[in-house]
């Protein structure tokens, strides 16, 4: 991107001054410019919608509060919670239109009241999909709407609590949700991580500490 970047900056209109030549390559040139940004966005939207869709969503329940929140208002269909009372949540709402979390996962602030646009977009345009690779079965799993309900009204999904009431809802979300990311690019990573060490033929121990998780 940053390469990028400094091609935009230098790009100025035409100038007929110039020579037909060099509006051809200022001209293709932008068009290099141009099928960067295209496969860059399409490789994020293919990463976005793997996660985003009625199946895995669920998972993102059981992330830090504010954000979790918001995935539960998408999945019921209702607007942005307001998080008065939450301290971590910063109601710029009639300055700027934005709800701002200081999210400690993500190293950076989050604007709750895009994110919720943005996901709630995505689940309304699987709606059309049609195509085969991105088919989704187009409503949530009941324990999940359950859990978005009640995550709205205050209740922590994340606790390990799973003797007291609702207990057994807690853990079927923890253990249909939470091993999900495993099966991606974490154990990708970790694979790659275990077969260098065992190249050179170091860590014996940290090898198989991957191989366990």
């Amino acid at each position: 991107m940053p390469d990028h970047t400094e091609a935009v900056a230098k790009w100025a209109e035409d100038d007929y001054s110039y020579s037909k030549e060099a509006r051809d390559e200022r001209a293709r040139h932008l068009t290099k410019l141009n099928i960067f940004v295209r496969n860059a966005r399409d490789s994020l939207f293919k990463h976005f919608r793997r996660w985003l869709n009625h199946s895995l969503l669920p998972a993102a329940l059981m992330s830090e509060e504010p954000t979790a929140k918001v995935v539960a208002a998408c999945m019921l269909g209702k607007s942005v919670p307001t998080f008065d009372s939450d301290p971590n949540v910063k109601n710029e709402l009639r300055l700027s239109g934005k709800l701002v979390y200081n999210s400690e996962v993500h190293k950076r602030e989050i604007d709750l009241v895009k994110l919720h646009k943005f996901i709630s977009g995505e689940l309304n345009r699987l709606k059309d999909v049609t195509t085969e690779d991105e088919a989704d079965h187009g409503q949530h799993a009941p324990q999940a709407l359950v859990a978005a309900d009640m995550l709205l009204g205050d209740f922590d999904m994340r606790k390990k609590d799973y003797q007291s009431q609702f207990g057994n809802l807690r853990w079927h979300m923890h253990s249909t949700c939470l091993p999900l990311p495993s099966q991606t690019q974490f154990v990708e990573s970790l694979v790659k991580d275990a077969a260098n060490a065992s190249q050179t033929d170091r860590s014996e121990q940290h090898r198989s500490c991957y191989c366990i998780v």
